[in-house]
């Protein structure tokens, strides 16, 4: 969801709200706007979280990501595929891939997992 999709559905929310919690929708979109998505630096972002109680970034704002209850920070895979979307040639230098419209990008990303269980060697 991006920044503009979320300002649309706090609007249709105030819209359907009638005054009842606009206030408290617009207060969340002023923290939101203007705010990084995540800070990859561990380190700045340890201090903007102190400096900003808690305020630091998207995803701290909105809640982090949650398995099986207990809050996630976002992983280097997920940087990974966050850089490929926004910054043209992360993964591929090669000028003649990118196409005419830098806003057109396209990423396959696969996900495996075995759950439980121990792969089993191929034969």
């Amino acid at each position: 969801m991006t920044l503009n999709d979320l300002q649309k559905l706090i609007q249709s929310q105030q819209q359907l709200a009638a005054g009842s919690g606009s206030a408290e929708l617009s207060k969340l979109l002023r923290l939101l706007r203007d705010r990084e998505f995540w800070l990859w630096d561990s380190t700045k972002h340890k201090e903007r979280d102190i400096i900003q109680k808690g305020n630091c970034c998207f995803n701290h704002i909105i809640g982090l990501p949650r398995k099986n209850g207990v809050k996630k920070p976002l992983f280097d895979y997920e940087a990974m595929l966050y850089k490929a979307l926004l910054q043209p040639g992360y993964l591929n230098s090669d000028p003649s891939l990118l196409s005419s419209n830098p806003n057109n990008v396209k990423l396959v990303s696969k996900k495996s997992t075995c759950g439980s269980r121990k792969p089993q060697a191929w034969e």
